[in-house]
């Protein structure tokens, strides 16, 4: 039993016949047509549909997408899918068309002369024979650059051919291209020279799922950017650079759909030919911000045994786990703000996204406003040699520079003794009582002097703890600076 249906696509009629079949289904590709498919990847310069934007207008159309640039009358990029559905026996168009979709005020390109120029397709005719009318919408002029003959009819076409080859198999590529490298230069139509033009290709696996889905670490990416120019040569991998190179040149940020970790592997990859490399990629850092000393763990990609870890140009200690995707380096004493990176020995080097603040822990702050320096600035050491050390006197509100200086004052009380000291927010302080040493000490509690004394040391609260004892009784104060 079977229903059957027809429907009207672009002028043409399909006949459906559904039936329920227990068979199993060989894994084929499709034409994915529709808005949903075309930019998969993202938006790479967050362009609106805002008729007041001239510079990135969106348009999303079934077969592809771009953003339009009013003021170069070209895309600044345009995006689309591919599988090997997409191509079929429409043939190629013999006409250009006015794309009068564009918003009113906008200057619409006509197919006049172009000075010699090739009229240079972003996504190509060839990937869209699947229909006349999915041919025909590759042939607005929205969607051409002024290329040159020798890049667009050799290298260019030579790589249009190999990105459909890519989708044998089931694949589905996914495309964006644009122009770049703009000059002062224009044709008599209006439209910007560009001095280069660049693609950026996924090959992601067969499947319904969209890319934020199913691309992976282990798709193979293609980049290349070729000089608009009669001296281009024709082999397009002598062109094959990195996304991140692209982005740099350009401006545009790729792959924002992605997961971060994801894209930023990707965006390192330079294809070999055959397959991805294996770059060293710092995919995150935790915490972002600490004291020297402080742990940091970087997650990422291809680390290698023995990496070399720098804050901001400072080498650190540092440690591999998980097989070479995971470091844990501790902050160097001399680091300053910036990012971090990791050196390979075989994979290369990667450059954290994040800033790395290095915080100056209040101990520094102090040593500093005491103007210590070297080693004199270590916790460890007693400039003064009163028998305190640094740490100490930080954590006493005491001069590590003045030997007459006193941490805890002590008097007599009625029926007992009586001890005075400072305490400052960080540091740990515990006070213990005895009346005999041979029993041991126990804790007492300490209570803040009130009123306040005046004159304190900035950040610094006066405390005091007695202990009653008739005939003899101990007090001491043990302070932990972490």
């Amino acid at each position: 039993m079977s229903d059957r249906c027809a429907v009207s696509c672009d002028g043409r009629f399909i006949f459906i016949f559904s039936v329920l079949l227990c068979v199993s289904v060989p894994d084929v590709s499709w034409a994915r047509l529709g808005v949903a498919y075309q930019m998969q990847l993202g938006n790479p310069t967050a362009a609106t549909v805002d008729t007041n934007n001239h510079t990135h207008y969106l348009i999303q159309r079934a077969r592809y997408a771009m953003d339009y640039n009013d003021t170069t009358h070209q895309a600044n990029w345009v995006s689309w899918s591919y599988t090997t559905e997409d191509s079929g026996n429409s043939g190629r168009s013999s006409s250009f068309f006015v794309d009068n979709s564009l918003p009113i005020g906008f200057v619409k390109i006509s197919n006049a002369s172009f000075d010699g120029y090739d009229r240079g397709h972003m996504c190509p005719s060839g990937d869209r024979t699947a229909s006349v009318a999915d041919n025909e919408e590759t042939f607005l002029m929205s969607n051409m650059i002024p290329q040159h003959a020798t890049n667009n009819q050799l290298v260019w076409a030579k790589f249009e051919d190999y990105c459909r080859t890519a989708a044998s198999g089931g694949s589905e590529v996914l495309n964006t291209c644009g122009p770049g490298d703009f000059g002062a230069t224009s044709i008599s139509n209006g439209m910007k020279l560009p001095g280069s033009v660049w693609k950026v290709v996924v090959v992601a696996p067969s499947g319904s799922a969209l890319a934020p889905s199913k691309v992976t670490t282990a798709c193979r990416v293609i980049a290349i950017k070729t000089p608009n120019t009669v001296s281009v040569g024709t082999n397009w991998v002598s062109y094959v650079t990195t996304v991140e190179q692209i982005e740099a040149d350009t401006g545009l940020k790729f792959f924002s759909s992605l997961p971060t970790s994801v894209a930023r592997y990707l965006r390192k990859v330079k294809d070999t030919g055959s397959g991805p490399n294996t770059p060293t990629v710092i995919s995150s850092v935790s915490p972002i911000s600490g004291t020297a000393g402080t742990t940091v763990t970087l997650s990422g990609y291809n680390f290698g045994t023995s990496p070399v870890v720098k804050f901001n140009g400072v080498t650190a200690t540092a440690s591999v786990q998980s097989g070479g995707t995971q470091i844990t380096a501790a902050v160097p004493a001399s680091a300053t703000t910036g990012t971090i990176s990791v050196a390979s020995t075989s994979n290369g080097t990667d450059t954290s996204a994040e800033i790395f603040t290095v915080s100056t822990s209040p101990f520094e702050s102090w040593s500093v406003g005491y103007k210590l320096s070297g080693d004199n600035a270590l916790a460890s050491a007693d400039p003064d040699g009163d028998g305190l050390n640094n740490a100490g006197e930080f954590a006493f509100g005491t001069s590590p520079v003045d030997a007459s200086s006193r941490a805890v004052t002590q008097s007599s009380v009625t029926g007992g003794i009586k001890i005075i000291y400072l305490q400052r927010s960080g540091v740990t302080y515990t006070v213990k009582s005895a009346t005999d040493l041979a029993a041991g000490f126990t804790a007492v509690t300490s209570t803040k002097s009130n009123p306040q004394p005046a004159g304190l040391p900035s950040g610094y609260e006066q405390y005091e703890a007695t202990l009653t004892a008739p005939d003899r009784g101990f007090l001491k104060v043990e302070a932990v600076v972490p």
